[in-house]
């Protein structure tokens, strides 16, 4: 992992930050017909492994910079 610049991301600095995400997520049962809305400008989002069929559908925005 690197910074933007380039130059590496240290290990200890990448495993503390994958220890935040982890104190910070949250977490709920899934029930069929489940739906989540997210703002990919405000939060970070990911997923634990599942298994069985799943399906994506997305809708997009104009385009907004942090600024606005």
């Amino acid at each position: 992992v690197y910074f933007g610049d380039g130059t590496p991301i240290p290990d200890e600095t990448i495993a503390r930050i994958g220890e935040i995400y982890e104190e910070l997520c949250v977490e709920f049962p899934w029930q069929r017909g489940d739906l989540v809305a997210v703002d990919n400008m405000i939060v970070s989002h990911a997923r634990r492994p599942y298994s069985g069929e799943r399906k994506h559908l997305v809708a997009m925005g104009e385009m907004i910079s942090a600024d606005d």
